[in-house]
């Protein structure tokens, strides 16, 4: 396994993440309706939207009618010219036809692996991680890419690493928990990264030890784990984590991953009176919490939060306007529609910003509506 942490952590972010919004892309896939489209690309890997195209349009996302293709297509753009760290630019995938038969392809992906041509290899190993997400790897293709492991190429080794995690490799992510003990913070950094995408659980005991200031560099990518795992037993360390002021951009997004209502009255107070970036990653983390229906019936018995919660929002978003980023703003709304509250055109094109057509907003409220 290569040691040279930077870009070994550099390459991480150029590859695919193994949950969109805090829970499996699965979820998402297999979601018909126009929304479905937007919940993915928003919320989504950028990678994995490479592999869409009209036939993935029609056949996952469940969009019959031409018209909705297009009425999708049309608000992802004006989402994404809204903001476009809303919405990441996509991007074609060499692999894209192998990702969209899933665990059908893994032979052939498996048998295009070599470490004399890297180029396809590369391909095939990341469409292999992409393919891992939503489809349980077997052990014997396990073993076939642990056989890459240790590729004197620092790309190719990295994406078999991950691509290992993805594929729960039981020994693979028990060595990255026994690597949380090694001194060198970026090699720590990166254990942390391939147990979240893992979502090792025997490794949050030792995962919360290290959420501390004295862990500076790689506590970031140890709270990011955290989220990740989605293991409630985290809660409390993030909580302490948060009220310590520390962390608190990282710390809200893993709260909203892990999921609980309990954790609303901790984040509220990044909502109220939090920095622009804060307030913004408190509002993405009660989207997450907010979007099962279970939390939702629980909320609906709060009665502070029924009422009280949907005043605050429409009130900041009225007092401070264009002060809000249009990804802030996205989410706010999204919370009002998942507390229930009807939103009209008019604030649609007031806090959004969106110059869409007429016709065009039944589409986004329906969307918005069915969050």
């Amino acid at each position: 396994m290569c040691h040279n942490t930077s870009l070994f952590l550099f390459l991480f972010r150029y590859l695919p993440n193994r949950s969109v919004g805090g829970r499996r892309q699965k979820t998402f896939l297999f979601f018909g309706g126009p929304d479905a489209v937007l919940i993915l690309l928003i919320f989504g890997d950028r990678l994995m939207m490479q592999a869409f195209s009209e036939d993935a349009y029609r056949n996952k996302l469940g969009l019959k009618n031409p018209k909705e293709v297009g009425l999708a297509e049309e608000i992802v753009d004006a989402l994404g010219k809204m903001d476009r760290a809303l919405l990441p630019a996509a991007a074609g995938h060499p692999m894209a036809d192998y990702i969209a038969k899933g665990n059908e392809a893994v032979p052939e992906l498996c048998a295009m692996l070599s470490k004399d041509d890297l180029r396809t290899t590369y391909d095939a190993m990341d469409a292999l991680a992409h393919i891992f997400v939503y489809a349980k790897a077997t052990d014997e293709t396990i073993l076939h890419i642990r056989t890459f492991l240790d590729a004197d190429d620092l790309m190719l080794s990295t994406l078999t690493a991950k691509v290992l995690a993805i594929g729960n490799d039981e020994p693979f992510l028990h060595e990255q928990l026994s690597r949380l003990a090694d001194e060198d913070p970026g090699l720590v950094a990166t254990a942390a990264r391939l147990l979240g995408l893992g979502r090792y659980k025997p490794s949050v005991p030792v995962l919360r030890a290290l959420v501390s200031p004295d862990r500076i560099f790689e506590s970031r990518d140890v709270i990011w784990a955290l989220g990740e795992i989605g293991d409630a037993a985290a809660l409390e360390t993030l909580n302490y984590a948060l009220g310590s002021a520390f962390r608190t951009v990282d710390c809200l997004i893993a709260m909203g991953k892990i999921g609980k209502v309990t954790s609303i009255p901790k984040i509220m107070p990044m909502i109220e009176t939090g920095l622009v970036e804060q307030r913004d990653a408190a509002y993405r983390a009660l989207a997450m919490i907010l979007a099962p229906q279970d939390n939702r019936n629980l909320v609906q018995g709060i009665e502070e939060l029924v009422t009280g919660l949907p005043m605050l929002i429409r009130g900041q978003l009225q007092e401070l306007g264009e002060d809000l980023s249009a990804s802030t703003r996205f989410h706010m709304l999204l919370c009002l529609a998942r507390l229930g509250q009807k939103l009209d055109s008019g604030e649609f094109r007031t806090y959004l910003g969106m110059q869409l057509k007429k016709e065009q907003m039944t589409g986004v409220q329906a969307f918005f509506a069915g969050r």
